[in-house]
């Protein structure tokens, strides 16, 4: 086999050239096969659907078991409760040991007794009458006395209690009172006036006769 590099014949079997060193009988080159590919994952199965009338998991797991060491036996569950273990209540009827059923027009039996009031003095919550009514009424009935002034303070007063009873939600009364003050007051307010009128019309014709 002749090199291609420097021209030397070589032997067949010679796969390097013994002049120039140069690979005059390369190996074949092999096909590289790819690696079989895996099969394919299949999709997971959806859960199966519980019927309708099956109960709801529990959220907390299952009960636990009694726990006992490696080595030694777990106690065995409690016995189960007896049958009928608390008789029914009698006061139901149609129950052995109920009471027998009334008669048509038979008074019922008398119920329980009553609890007592809570305690507190009487008239705890008792609405109080408003003190601005009652010094309405009182000055609406004496303050002509004083030249008017104290007519003028029973409207004053009047209105001033009126306002705080219907403020008070119920808890102050008098409104009648505050009323009657104010209306004595613009009455005796009303006859000052005019005796006052009538005086200054009698002064003028006075003087002029």
């Amino acid at each position: 086999m002749q090199c291609p590099n420097c021209g030397h014949d070589n032997s067949q079997t010679t796969r390097f050239c013994a002049r120039c060193g140069f690979d005059v009988n390369p190996p074949a080159a092999t096909a590289t096969v790819p690696p079989p590919m895996p099969p394919p994952i299949p999709p997971p199965m959806p859960p199966p659907t519980p019927p309708a009338n099956a109960p709801a998991p529990n959220p907390w797991g299952p009960p636990p078991t009694s726990w006992a060491p490696p080595g030694v036996a777990a106690p065995p569950p409690p016995p189960p409760p007896p049958p009928n273990a608390y008789p029914p209540p009698a006061a139901y009827p149609g129950y052995p040991g109920a009471p027998p059923p009334q008669a048509a027009g038979a008074w019922p039996p008398p119920g329980p007794p009553a609890y007592p009031p809570p305690y507190g003095y009487p008239g705890a919550w008792a609405p109080h009458t408003n003190g601005f009514a009652i010094t309405a009424l009182v000055l609406g009935c004496v303050g002509w006395a004083f030249c008017g002034l104290g007519s003028v303070a029973a409207v004053i007063f009047g209105f001033v209690g009126r306002t705080q009873i219907r403020d008070s939600q119920g808890t102050q009364k008098g409104t009648g009172l505050a009323t009657a003050g104010i209306i004595l007051g613009f009455v005796a307010i009303g006859l000052w006036v005019l005796f006052f009128v009538i005086s200054v019309i009698n002064n003028a014709h006075n003087g002029t006769s």
